[in-house]
């Protein structure tokens, strides 16, 4: 019998209720591979197209498939907008220590002045 049906009827047994598919999937496997624990969420199965043209015309997008593609804007345009907001923070970071540097400056030159006459040459 296959390991991975023995390990389903074992969690069955333990906690007397029934569990997914999901949960009868090897997870420590998949993670140390680096592959995504559900297996039908990622691969060529579900990205590629199913059916090609034979002129080599774009094939239309299924419904699943546009679904992801706009989810994968919204999280290229979120990344985006997260990466502007860091660099407007970096920027204003670097402008106000460089602000507080000329002040200090300014203020030790003025401090600095010798006193008395000032030589004209």
């Amino acid at each position: 019998m296959n390991s991975r049906v023995l390990v389903c009827y074992n969690l069955y047994l333990q906690r007397k209720f029934q569990t997914s598919a999901l949960y009868c999937i090897n997870r420590q496997w998949r993670e140390g591979r680096g592959l995504p624990i559900n297996p039908t969420s990622f691969g060529p199965l579900t990205n590629k197209p199913d059916f090609a043209y034979d002129d080599g015309r774009p094939v239309p997008l299924g419904s699943n498939a546009r679904k992801r593609v706009m989810k994968q804007r919204t999280y290229a345009e979120r990344i985006v907008q997260l990466l502007n907001e860091v660099n407007f923070a970096e920027e204003r970071h670097r402008k106000l220590k460089e602000e507080e540097e000329q002040l200090r400056n300014k203020i030790l030159e003025n401090k600095l002045t010798p006193k008395g006459k000032k030589e004209l040459d």
